[in-house]
């Protein structure tokens, strides 16, 4: 029966193995580790400390000490690189679409740049053309400027000098009807 013990043992500390070591190979190859939970690791270290413990304590079997020494191990070096390859900064770049009166075309192409090196955002604009639009085309810009902002986390409003026209109103509103985010360039006179 001891024999067959050992067997077992050893076909447990095989698969233990293989079931760790391709995770481990993965974070150290990817310095990544944002797919693995550090609280499930947590737990998966504090059982096999509770298992190696009851190992070493509780019987005499040395295959059962290498075994849960070895799970322990792995679950270790697994935790440590989920902790050690998580990236510090945060994930989510934030997504704002400007919007603006079109005379201060030129300033919204260089408040984007701006936002974006120094804010890294993602910044959405507004189309800019140099031929004039018919009204079939402005409605088709008008409704992709919209989606734009459906898919961003705020709108940066170019409010120079104060100024916010009527189209940009509505677009705040938009905004605000669907719990984006409203930022001013600078601070608006009036409530908006």
């Amino acid at each position: 029966m001891e024999t067959l013990g050992n067997i077992l043992l050893i076909i447990v500390s095989i698969c233990t193995f293989i079931s760790y070591f391709p995770q481990i190979v993965k974070c150290l190859r990817t310095k990544q580790a944002e797919d693995l939970s550090i609280w499930s690791w947590c737990l998966w270290v504090f059982s096999s400390i509770s298992y190696s413990l009851y190992a070493v304590l509780c019987t005499d079997t040395v295959m059962l000490i290498v075994e849960t020494s070895l799970e322990l191990a792995f679950c270790l070096i697994i935790l440590i690189c989920a902790i050690a390859f998580r990236d510090k900064k945060d994930k989510h770049i934030k997504t704002v679409t400007i919007c603006g009166s079109m005379k201060f075309q030129k300033e919204m192409i260089d408040i984007a740049m701006e936002l974006e090196l120094k804010n890294n955002w993602c910044v959405l604009q507004p189309v800019f053309s140099n031929k004039p639009l018919n009204d079939n085309e402005k409605e088709i810009v008008a409704q992709i400027h919209y989606k734009k902002i459906d898919i961003s986390d705020a709108i940066y409003i170019v409010n120079i000098d104060g100024y916010i026209g009527e189209s940009v109103k509505e677009e705040i509103a938009y905004a605000k009807a669907h719990g984006k985010e409203i930022i001013y360039k600078e601070k608006p006179n009036e409530k908006v």
